[in-house]
């Protein structure tokens, strides 16, 4: 459950801000929705893993969603400049 709704959500984010990306560069502008994206992404996990992992209490449920979605914001934003760069040095 846990790798299947964070694999469709931040897919379809990662396809949204690889077009933008593509389109636009990266800039302050085009990351402009990425932290409002990412608060929604988690809202959305939080209430899946409340409903979806019936093993688990719902409070760890809520902390799973948060810390993944937590790391995985603060990696993204770590990589975006540099993956960026490389795919313009090979373009």
């Amino acid at each position: 459950v846990f790798l299947l709704v964070n694999l469709v959500t931040q897919g379809g984010f990662a396809v949204y801000l690889a077009v933008t990306v593509l389109n636009h560069g990266v800039s302050g502008w085009s990351l402009i929705f990425y932290i409002p994206i990412e608060v929604i992404i988690t809202l959305v996990e939080l209430l899946l893993y409340r409903r979806l992992l019936t093993e688990k209490n719902k409070a760890r449920a809520a902390v799973y969603a948060i810390a993944a979605n937590l790391c995985s914001a603060v990696f993204g934003l770590w990589l975006i400049d540099p993956l960026w760069h490389f795919i313009v040095s090979i373009s």
